[in-house]
């Protein structure tokens, strides 16, 4: 993404509550039950009164990668989102050709891939309001210092998320 998408980062909108659950509804009804195993809301819009880019990011946890390119990228085409592979795992972006202020992202990747631990970044952030103030002051930062590059923000944000995901598994070894 370049200076078309610039990152800004907003004040916390009540509002992405709704629109996760109205674009899950929309995914469950469509995706092929036998292939999604777990669909959640995650990143910033998912941590309560926290800051964040309007993006609804959507994480679904599928059988693996074979099943999920053959049952999910063609409905997720149909449903507006284009793909990419992204980090190790299947991305699909919708809203950035639109008018919409909100974009969508989705993460997919089999129940075992690394990409889960960021369900426990997002449970992190929810009980410890002293972790997520300074993940807010962060991204703030990093967005004023990176505003057209996104590799460049995510990559500033990886120490940080990192720290959080091992605090997370300490304070709950079983997950």
């Amino acid at each position: 993404m370049s200076k078309a998408f610039p990152i800004i980062i907003v004040p916390y909108d009540p509002d992405w509550v709704r629109m996760y659950e109205e674009e899950e509804a929309l995914l469950r009804s469509r995706l092929p039950s036998g292939v999604v195993m777990l669909i959640e809301h995650y990143g910033s819009t998912a941590v309560p009164g926290l800051a964040a880019k309007p993006v609804i990011d959507i994480l679904v946890a599928v059988t693996s990668f074979e099943a999920a390119k053959e049952g999910c990228n063609s409905v997720l085409e149909e449903l507006g989102y284009g793909y990419d592979w992204y980090a190790g795992h299947m991305a699909f972006f919708k809203g950035y050709f639109t008018d919409e202020p909100v974009k969508y992202h989705i993460h997919m990747a089999p129940g075992d891939h690394p990409l889960m631990d960021n369900l426990l970044f997002r449970d992190y952030l929810r009980a410890h309001q002293d972790a997520a103030s300074r993940y807010e002051r962060l991204k703030y930062d990093l967005a004023e210092l990176h505003r057209d590059d996104r590799e460049a923000y995510t990559d500033a944000k990886g120490g940080f998320v990192a720290e959080i995901i091992a605090l997370a598994k300490e304070e709950n070894p079983s997950r």
